[in-house]
């Protein structure tokens, strides 16, 4: 009876549609709750499996640790080496993209990008053949030990400990030092009339005797670096080639175009240091390597020493400018040829 007077005032009808839409928005709901639910656990599944491979990764190093802590120790260096390899390697095509992009400059980097600008070219030449032949199959389990046993000539400073880091950079700062006399003994052989070229006529003098260069004195210098014979298109072939192998810089082809643009490099470096709070702002280490850069070994000085040759360079790096870059290319040899600590150097039996 109620069936029936339902269906002749119409609301059989709607009460129909109502529940069928009261049914369809529920079952509805309950899918959805169920497809979040499903979602949730299988994040949580996939956590899980994460969790535990990790954990089983972990157990397993130091399994290894244990049974083959030599081997472990091995491993540990080339993949730490590697990753920090690839880190630099991806910060250097980001400078790159900086670099080449419109209204920008190196003005625009800061001093750690810029000396990753300056290394990382010779780091991946360095590298490439271990790296390419480690690609071949299997050939990894052999190159690496096999470079491992030789760090200083087949690998770079990525994949070094600390102790080997010190060596090294000792290692290539004396052979620097070497070149010191050859190439004040250059520049002695083009000085034409000490009259005409009074002041560096007096820092060779100075050089003769062992006394330290004031930075004053050479800034004294710069105009006649800006003349013949020691601006730097007119210094002898001999002289470049002498001071491309002291910069440690590619020896092919436009050499004096190299030597200019890492002297403005330098510069460049100069001006982010004190962009970035000045000398004294610097890590040790940092403070370290800037110095070796500069021509002076940092072993054993004390740091305001090592500031305060900083200070003198940056003196004269600022005071030189696009036509007297051949003074700042030599600044490391007037600078650091009677430093106490490099003579010591000089005397080290290291290679």
């Amino acid at each position: 009876m109620a069936l029936r007077l339902l269906c002749r005032t119409g609301k059989y009808t709607n009460f129909i549609h109502g529940t069928t839409h009261y049914s369809n928005t529920r079952l509805a709901s309950i899918s959805n709750k169920k497809s979040i639910y499903k979602k949730e656990e299988t994040q949580k599944f996939g956590f899980f499996v994460v969790k535990k491979y990790l954990q089983y990764v972990t157990k397993y190093e130091q399994i290894l640790a244990k049974r083959f802590p030599k081997a472990m120790d091995v491993y540990k260096v080339i993949v730490m080496g590697v990753k920090d390899f690839y880190t630099d390697v991806k910060q250097f095509v980001k400078i790159i993209k900086i670099m080449n992009a419109p209204g920008n400059s190196i003005s625009t980097l800061t001093r750690r990008e810029i000396e990753l600008y300056n290394k990382m070219p010779r780091d991946m030449l360095k590298i490439a053949p271990v790296l390419i032949i480690s690609a071949l199959p299997f050939a990894n389990y052999v190159i690496f030990p096999l470079a491992l046993m030789f760090p200083k000539h087949l690998l770079t400073h990525h994949f070094w400990n600390k102790d080997q880091k010190q060596e090294f950079r000792m290692i290539y700062l004396q052979r620097q030092l070497r070149l010191n006399y050859v190439i004040y003994q250059d520049l002695m052989n083009q000085l034409e009339t000490r009259k005409k070229f009074y002041h560096v006529a007096h820092i060779f003098e100075e050089m003769e005797k062992g006394r330290p260069i004031d930075v004053r004195d050479l800034i004294l210098c710069k105009q006649e670096f800006m003349e013949k014979p020691f601006h730097l298109i007119y210094l002898r072939h001999s002289h470049i080639k002498h001071l491309v192998k002291f910069h440690r810089l590619h020896r092919g082809f436009f050499r004096r175009v190299r030597l200019g643009d890492y002297a403005l490099l330098l510069k460049a470096m100069d001006r982010a240091i004190l962009m970035e709070g000045g000398v004294h702002n610097l890590p040790k280490e940092a403070l370290k390597d800037a110095c070796v850069l500069r021509g002076l070994n940092p072993t054993n000085l004390q740091t305001e020493y090592m500031i305060d040759y900083m200070k003198d360079w940056i003196r004269l790096s600022e005071a030189v400018d696009a036509d007297s870059l051949s003074l700042l290319l030599h600044a490391p040899i007037f600078l650091g040829y009677s430093q106490a600590s490099n003579i010591e150097l000089l005397n080290t039996k290291l290679d």
